[in-house]
């Protein structure tokens, strides 16, 4: 399964690869522009000045704990009124920052979903380049399970025949990667 991501892999000019990201929502939803005290709120410092402050009001007004987060966002609300009312530039500060985070945010989620697929010559031969290391990758495993098939049963069939006197035979059959896909039988 991890070999499969090698080739549609994020960013990658795969079209189906590409066709896949979409249809699965592998580039994620489009990012959505916070609020300014949305934004502060998370790159504030003294969190933990906040959480007491909750604490304590919620034990002074006896609140059950059901309104813990309406109560922790009054606080956060009523900080950052006084931080806007002592500087008149602190909340156009945080509202260009919210802009700049989601024009930032925006512009990596169009560039994952808006990339051109393969056009050129040299491009698909990468991806041909990259397909045939994994299907070689694929064919060694397939190798090795059928070489391997004999020493797997036959301990499970020398006991089975052990046990209940009969015999038993497993036969498998289908292209072998060793003689270019030709059919074959083992016993």
């Amino acid at each position: 399964m991890s070999s499969t991501k090698a080739i549609f892999q994020e960013g990658s000019k795969d079209p189906y690869g590409r066709l896949l990201q979409q249809l699965v929502g592998d580039a994620g939803p489009k990012p959505v522009k916070s609020t300014a005290i949305n934004l502060w709120c998370k790159y504030k410092e003294d969190s933990e000045y906040i959480n007491r402050l909750t604490r304590e009001r919620m034990s002074s007004e006896n609140l059950p704990k059901k309104f813990r987060a309406a109560t922790r966002s009054k606080i956060v609300h009523e900080i950052f009124d006084q931080n806007c009312e002592r500087d008149a530039t602190f909340r156009d500060y945080w509202e260009k920052m919210a802009m700049d985070d989601w024009d930032a945010r925006t512009a990596a989620w169009n560039a994952k979903t808006s990339e051109e697929a393969l056009s050129t010559p040299e491009s698909y031969q990468r991806y041909v380049c990259s397909f045939c290391l994994l299907l070689d990758r694929l064919l060694t495993v397939a190798i090795r399970c059928i070489d391997s098939l004999e020493s797997f049963f036959q301990p499970i069939l020398d006991g089975v025949c052990a046990l209940t006197g009969g015999t038993l035979t497993v036969l498998w059959g289908g292209p072998e990667p060793k003689d270019q896909g030709h059919l074959n039988i083992v016993q």
